[in-house]
This record gives structure tokens, C-alpha cells and sequence, in this order.
């Protein structure tokens, strides 16, 4: 799904070279060089717009907006663990709450104050009718090393880019005179909400802060991300300010490696994640690259139900986005695209509304599910093709004609269920032209995804003739476990009972 944030190393080029230390100390009093000037200045950098950015490609990636599924968010109390009291604040949790409001659509951010509902409830007023988080993040400052005096005379500070890459010099710093150099390192991690368990890897970031005692400016570092804001800060304004970048960059790229997202796009230089690459090239190699291909294209408002369901078509549809983009994507065959050229595809995506159209496209069975319809006779859509581990499925199935409706779910652990017709919706009968969406709001149940890295599947049957009581025992139970039972299975034992049952088999993929 994720992985590990990659140990970064620091190159400064002042008179000593200097490692993250986990020493923590006491922050000295604001340096007499610090005082507020008479006039703040302000100053914009490339790095004001990464959060907006996350946003933006997050719906693009997800298909999610602020009214089409939206991500809801929720933190627990990230504190200061390091022991140093003096300096550094003893909780973030409002900085994360504003980064995530910076963020916007489609995270929504749900707070937690018990004692404020308290209130509220002993005070006569109504209940709260509040929404469960998807995820919840978890967090601390755990390493402060703060004020490694170095005085320098003009020099320039180099850093290394973001997730590797090749040292380069600061473009927004250079200090002709330096006192002071700072380090924090904080943790995040994402965690399921029902269950409080990890969800993927954490990370772990550390911002240097250089106090430049002749403009009275302060620089910030974070992994080749660098920040100057010139104007009068004390020592603590800096240190909180840059706990804010800090807080920032963490939580893209927590939730960038937990959602599968390219999230370096939205740093100034960032560069690619490897181990992130490495996975999506597993990932194509397992499922296969014409599968693959045609959920990437979906970003570019290349949908599959609109093109030939073969090679050919995948590789008309991808020369028509190289002469959209300016792009050589004219290959003979699938095979031959190189693989940088296979990551460019999906990494290079353009931002847009793309996937989140195409979602609700199938979720209203507009245009898609006809087609499919007309093709088939029954058309079977889920809302994602990919998904996260702990997230929830929603199949929409929609007949031409009336008939008697089985739907199974094949599951990544080995299990297949019966999820229709259920104890909730006893009754299989359906009429051509409806839609049935599984599970609705009168089925009390989800499709959710507990096996990471797997390929599940849901089939639906459609027959002209009542077989509830002629099913076998092993699929004549609903929502219970069909140990060791495939698919394949199913359908041969369904066509035993119905030789032209017409039938459709949709494929998902766990991240």
C-alpha cells in the first residue's frame, strides 16, 4: 500500500557538517538580534500552495470531492514528547486541524471534543448526530535539537532534495552571517478508526532551522523543501512557524503513501518515491498492463466502456493523450512501453475531475451502465476499481430484463459470500431497467476489505427462473463464509441450475 519514509541525509554547507541528534535541551531566551521590527515584512515561496495542491490531487488520484465521498479525517492529541518544555509547544493538534482545512476538499476534518458534547448534552441541548472518520492520525514531536550555535560569514546553505535526488543550493536562502541552527523531528501515522490499528507505514520528518542574525530572517530545511520568511521573528516565533511547515509536509505525505498517491508533485523538486514505484510496477505486473492502463486512463477522461476492450484500443486511447500532452505515447504493443515511460503515465496525470466524474457516472448507471446493458443484459459496477485495505465496497448492478438476481463476493482471504439476496432483502426477483445497490441503506452491512495486495472479485447472476430453493448448501446461506469457494466455482454450480443464466464478474484491486 505504502511504505517507510526513506532516511534522508542532510548536507549543509557550513563550517561543520552536522547529523540529526535526538539531544533535547532548553530553548534560550530570544536572542537580542530577534526583536520585532517596526514593519513585518511578507513573503511568499514556492511551498505556500502544497497544501491546496494535496488537495487537487487527491481528487484527481481518489475520484473523492467535498460531495462525492469525501475523506473524513480525525486526529488524536499530537503531543510534544521530547521533554523540553521551553520553546516548543505542547500540542499540534490545531496546527493539524488547520493544515487539513488548508488542504480542503476532499478531506473533512472531524473533531473530537467529548467535553464540549458533554456540555452541550447536560446543558438541554439535542444530541449530536456525528460521522466516524475513515482514518485517524497519530502523532509527536520526538527529537529536539535545538540551537547547534555556528557562526558563519557568507555562506550559502545546501540540502538535499526530498526522498533522494542530487544535493542542491538553497534558492531561497543565503545568509551572510549565521548564529544558531535548530533541528525537530516529528512522527505521524495513519491509523483505522473502528479498529485503532496501523494502517500502512509512518513517517518520520526533520525540519533544521537556521537563525540568520544579519537580516534578523529565518530559513527552513525540510528533506530539500526550504522556507526563508524575512521580516523581525524571536527564536520562539521561528520554531513554531517552522513546526507548521513541518506539520504540513508530514501530513502530505502520510496520507500520500496511505491513499497511493504521488504526493511529491506537490513539492518544489520533490522526486519520486522509489519504493512507491517499485510497488506500482509489481502491481501492473500481477494484474497485467492492459487492466492497468485502462484505470489510469480513466484519469485522463478515457473510460473504458468507450473504447475496445483490447490491446489496440488501450493503445489508441494512450497515442490520443501523448498528442494531447505533447507526448511520443505510440507503441506497437503494451509490452514495449518502457516502464519509466508505464510510471509517466500515471505519475504525469493531469489534474482534474476525471475519476470522480467517471465514479458517479457508475454510481447513477448513466451512459456506462446502458451500454453495458445493452451488451450484455446486466451490467455490474463497483465504485472503485481500487481500494485501500479497511475501505468499503458499493456494487451497483443493473438488469434489462426482470429476473431472479445472485450476487456473490469473492474475498482475498480465501472466503466467497452470498451478499444478495441477504436476510435484509430476502427476496431475488428484480424488474429490468432498476438498479440494485449493494449493500443500500436497508442493508445494514459493508463490503470491507480486510487482505492487503489482493484481487477480489463480485459476480452476479441473473435467471429467468426462481432458484433460492434450489441452491446448493454452500451458497444457500448469505452473508457467511464460503471457506475454499471460488468464483469459478460459483458460476459452474449456478449454470448447472440455469445453462443460460446470464451472469457478469467485475474485478477489483487492494491496495
Amino acid at each position: 500500500m505504502t511504505e517507510r519514509t526513506s532516511t534522508a541525509k542532510w548536507a549543509m554547507s557550513l563550517a561543520t557538517a552536522l547529523a540529526v541528534s535526538a539531544c533535547v535541551t532548553d530553548m534560550p531566551k530570544p536572542d537580542e538580534n530577534f526583536k520585532e521590527a517596526a514593519i513585518p515584512a511578507t513573503r511568499t515561496t514556492a511551498f505556500d500552495n502544497v497544501m491546496y495542491d494535496f488537495g487537487k490531487l487527491l481528487i484527481t488520484y481518489t475520484g473523492s470531492t467535498a460531495n462525492f465521498k469525501p475523506i473524513y479525517i480525525q486526529s488524536k492529541s499530537i503531543s510534544n514528547s521530547t521533554g523540553s518544555q521551553t520553546g516548543l509547544p505542547g500540542d499540534l493538534t490545531q496546527m493539524v486541524s488547520t493544515a487539513i482545512g488548508q488542504v480542503g476538499a476532499p478531506l473533512v476534518y472531524v473533531p473530537y471534543d467529548p467535553s464540549y458534547e458533554l456540555n452541550e448534552k447536560n446543558t438541554g441541548h439535542r444530541s449530536f448526530s456525528r460521522i466516524d472518520p475513515e482514518v485517524v492520525l497519530s502523532g509527536a514531536i520526538t527529537e529536539y535539537d535545538q540551537d547547534t550555535t555556528s557562526t558563519s560569514q557568507g555562506t550559502n546553505v545546501g540540502i538535499a532534495p526530498p526522498m533522494g535526488g542530487k544535493v542542491q543550493p538553497n534558492a531561497d536562502y543565503s545568509n551572510s552571517k549565521t548564529s544558531g541552527v535548530s533541528r525537530l523531528t516529528l512522527d505521524f501515522s495513519v491509523l483505522d478508526y473502528r479498529t485503532q490499528t496501523a494502517l500502512g507505514p509512518p513517517v518520520s520528518n526533520t525540519i533544521t532551522i537556521t537563525k540568520n542574525t544579519q537580516d534578523k530572517s529565518i530559513a527552513f530545511s525540510i528533506f530539500g523543501v526550504s522556507l526563508g520568511v524575512n521580516g523581525a521573528v524571536t527564536q520562539n516565533q521561528g520554531v513554531h512557524a517552522a513546526l507548521r511547515q513541518l506539520v504540513n509536509v508530514s501530513i502530505v505525505q502520510v496520507l500520500g503513501k496511505y491513499y497511493g498517491v504521488p504526493y511529491w508533485r506537490v513539492f518544489p523538486g520533490g522526486q519520486v518515491d522509489k519504493r512507491m514505484s517499485d510497488e506500482t510496477l509489481a502491481q501492473v505486473a500481477s494484474e497485467g498492463r492492459l487492466k492497468k492502463l485502462q484505470g489510469w486512463l480513466i484519469r485522463y477522461g478515457k473510460y473504458p466502456e468507450t473504447y475496445p476492450n483490447t490491446e489496440q484500443g488501450v493503445l489508441e486511447q494512450l497515442r490520443q493523450v501523448g498528442a494531447e500532452s505533447g507526448k511520443n505515447y505510440n507503441f506497437a504493443s503494451l509490452d514495449s512501453i518502457p516502464d519509466d515511460t508505464l510510471l509517466s503515465i500515471y505519475y504525469d496525470t493531469p489534474f482534474g475531475f476525471a475519476r470522480s466524474q467517471y465514479l458517479e457516472m457508475k454510481k447513477n448507471n448513466t451512459v456506462i451502465a446502458a451500454k453495458q446493458t445493452q451488451a450484455g443484459g446486466l451490467a455490474v459496477t463497483t465504485d472503485s476499481s481500487e481500494y485501500n485495505v479497511r475501505g468499503n465496497m458499493e456494487v451497483t448492478v443493473a438488469p434489462s430484463s426482470d429476473g431472479y438476481l445472485y450476487c456473490f463476493w469473492e474475498q482475498g482471504s480465501g472466503t466467497s459470500i452470498r451478499v444478495f439476496p441477504n436476510r435484509f432483502k430476502p427476496r431475488a426477483l428484480v424488474k429490468g431497467g432498476d438498479t440494485v445497490t449493494i449493500p443500500d441503506s436497508s442493508m445494514p452491512f459493508r463490503m470491507k476489505f480486510d487482505t492487503a495486495h489482493t484481487t477480489e472479485k463480485v459476480g452476479c447472476f441473473l435467471s429467468a427462473a426462481d432458484l433460492q430453493s434450489k441452491l446448493p448448501p454452500n451458497l444457500a446461506h448469505d452473508l457467511e463464509d464460503m471457506r475454499g469457494v471460488k468464483m469459478g466455482d460459483i458460476d459452474a454450480q449456478m449454470r448447472r441450475l440455469d445453462p443460460a443464466i446470464q451472469s457478469q464478474v467485475r474485478s477489483v484491486t487492494v491496495r
